[in-house]
Parts: structure tokens; sequence; C-alpha cells
């Protein structure tokens, strides 16, 4: 089977042109979150019972992974009812001081959004009843469930409650909120799934209110997964069909060939097609493992390549020009503003970087607490 198309074809840079609009995982529309979702051993871990936080820096496809577990539970052959909530949805409109009242109105949100879900989905949780079974069954259920989810337990194998965002919450009020959902829900037949920024999460507070992380939630980090100098070929496996499901996902009929039926996944140098392995090896030493960063890169490289070059495929030279113009889109205002964390990375470049010519360096534990390493951790949550 020939495999090769003309990446410069008007066809392919529609294709690449269109999957700049549709990056973030909230923009999409079609509701097929699973089928392009790249990594499924990594949906295997997270679709237990088990109450977990999923910690991942932005980028790392946190919201894009709680809504595929969305569609795979909707699919499971068990009666289970998944609420996928975007808590940046229901922020107070007015800042408060009061963190106990911060987290109250979150948690009335949250509440009022599983009651509604339920509400809304009691035709398929009695999808076995016949017609007038449902009319006898359903319509005394719709009257009470305002007040009373736990007469509903009977009605469905379990609740997952998804938690976007959980980051957004100011940190004094997420402890209280996470109290609130332990009391609530843990006990019940409600699993928790949370997704949030490991440096911007406070779960438990000093005095043990909250969940508590390896006792009450169990956490999974996205972060760190796919470092090219770390896992070479597991990292260029999962961009491979990164890659590919994106493209996919623009043009099915352009890139199906690409696909080995046999094996269930994209042939594994679908991605050697744009890019020479050098400019492979740079796209994703750049990207750090973080999929945004590494499909911003890439259009942005290929956009250079095909405006301004007659390369067949595209170089270390595209890749390079595009992270300084992704740094400077996505980073570098963000940066700017936070003067320390500026002064910071300025030293980083210049003592490590440029003096000791070196990309990795380690900082001792005991100073995890230190003034300049929250900085440190402001970086590492701009993904610099």
């Amino acid at each position: 089977m020939n495999r090769n198309i003309d990446i410069k074809s008007r066809r392919v840079q529609q294709s690449v042109s269109k999957l700049d609009g549709f990056l973030r995982a909230e923009y999409n529309s079609e509701k097929n979150y699973l089928e392009y979702y790249a990594g499924l051993e990594t949906l295997d871990k997270v679709i237990s019972i088990k109450d977990q936080i999923i910690y991942g820096r932005r980028g790392t496809g946190k919201t894009h992974l709680l809504k595929a577990l969305q569609e795979k539970l909707l699919a499971d052959d068990q009666k289970y009812l998944p609420v996928y909530i975007d808590l940046r949805t229901f922020k107070p409109t007015l800042e408060s001081d009061n963190d106990l009242y911060y987290a109250l109105i979150i948690f009335q949100e949250i509440v009022v959004e599983v009651l509604k879900c339920v509400y809304v989905n009691l035709d398929y949780l009695y999808q076995e009843y016949t017609v007038e079974q449902q009319k006898i069954i359903i319509d005394p259920q719709r009257r009470k469930i305002l007040a009373l989810l736990e007469k509903f337990n009977r009605s469905f194998d379990r609740i997952f409650c998804l938690l976007d965002e959980w980051s957004e919450i100011p940190e004094t009020s997420q402890y209280i909120l996470a109290e609130f959902l332990k009391r609530t829900f843990v006990p019940k037949k409600v699993t928790l799934k949370i997704a949030a920024i490991p440096n911007r999460t406070q779960l438990i507070s000093e005095n043990r209110i909250g969940l508590e992380d390896g006792g009450d939630i169990f956490g999974f980090p996205l972060d760190n997964r796919y470092i090219y100098e770390l896992y070479p070929e597991i990292t260029k496996a999962f961009f491979n069909e990164l890659l590919y499901k994106q493209l996919y996902l623009m043009d099915p009929q352009l890139y199906e060939i690409f696909y080995d039926n046999k094996e269930k996944r994209p042939v594994h140098n679908f991605i050697n097609i744009f890019l020479a392995n050098q400019a492979l090896r740079e796209i994703l030493i750049a990207s750090a493992g973080i999929p945004r960063d590494f499909l911003n890169i890439f259009i942005s490289a290929y956009n250079i390549f095909f405006t301004k070059t007659n390369n067949r495929h595209l170089v270390v030279a595209d890749i390079r020009n595009a992270t300084v113009e992704w740094y400077g889109v996505d980073k570098k205002k963000t940066v700017d503003a936070n003067s320390n964390a500026k002064l910071l990375l300025d030293k980083i470049i210049n003592d490590i970087l440029i003096t000791k010519k070196r990309c990795h360096f380690l900082i001792p534990e005991k100073y995890e607490k230190v003034k300049e390493v929250k900085e440190l951790n402001d970086l590492i949550d701009l993904r610099v």
C-alpha cells in the first residue's frame, strides 16, 4: 500500500489549519473525545471506582482525559452515571474573603449539577423497564429528586463525579470543599475524579480537614510520562498516535491509509512523514511531554515550512523558530508579569544553560519551602 502524501498539498495544509482551531478539548463540539484520545493505557488507569486526583500541568490533557472517561463509562455494561463538571463555571461572581462561604457556593453547585444529571437521565437509568413501568416509576422519582439523592442509589451502580479545573478554586477554600465532598459522597456510591495542577492544590489542611492524598483519594500524575530524554521510544510512539488521531479527525479520508488495521493503531512512522529525524527529536524535547505544546509547536512549524521553505520535511530550524514563536504567544507575557519568576528564569538561563551548558538540574527536597522554589513552581506551572 502506498502510504505517502505530499505534505505541502493544499489538503494537508487545510487539515493542519483546521486543527489549529480545535486544540483545546472544550472547543470540541463533536462529543467524540474517546475516539481521538491518544494513550488509552492512561484511560485504563483511571476508570476504576477508586477516588483519584489527576495531577498535571496545563496542557497535559486533563480535560480530554475526563471527557474521554465520561464517554467510556457511558459505553460500559455497568450502569454508571458520569457527571462532568467544570468548576470554573461555578466560581462565585463576587470574590469573598470568607473561605467557608466560597467552598459552600461551589459545593452547592456540584450537588445541584449531579441532581440535574440524574434527573435528565432517568430514562437511561430505567431503560430496562417497559414504557408503562417507566411512567409508574419515573414520574414519582422526578418529584422527589431535588430532595432525596440517596433514593436513587438503587437506580444505578455508581455515579462518577468528574471535577475539572480544581485549581481555579482558591487554595484556602479547596480543603474545605474537599471535606464537604468527603462527607457527602465518599461513603456513598459516588466516585470522585478530580483534575488539578500539582503546585496549586491543597486537598487537606494542617489539622486534617479535607481529603488525604493516599488515604481518602489517590494521586495519578500526568506529568513526566512522555519525556524524550527518559523514554524516547514510548514518547515517540505516543506523539505519533497523538498527531495521527488529531489530523485524522480533521480529514479522515486523507489520513485513513496510515492506520494499521492489524495492529489497531497508526503506522509507527506516521510522524516521520512530516518531521525529519533531527526535527522530530527537537520537537519532542521542546514540548517536554506536554501534548498542547507539541501540537502548537507542530502547527507553527508546519506553517513556517509551508510558506517559507522548499524542504521536503520540517527541519530543526522550523521547530526552533516555532518554539520561540509559541513561547511569545503562550508564555512570555505571563512570565514577564511575574517579576520574581522572570528573574529566576533569567538566572537559570545564565547559570545553567549558558555557563554550564546543561539542560537539566535538580533541586534538593530540603529547599521545597524556600521562596525561590515557589517561583520555580510558577515556571513549571507555565510549562517554561
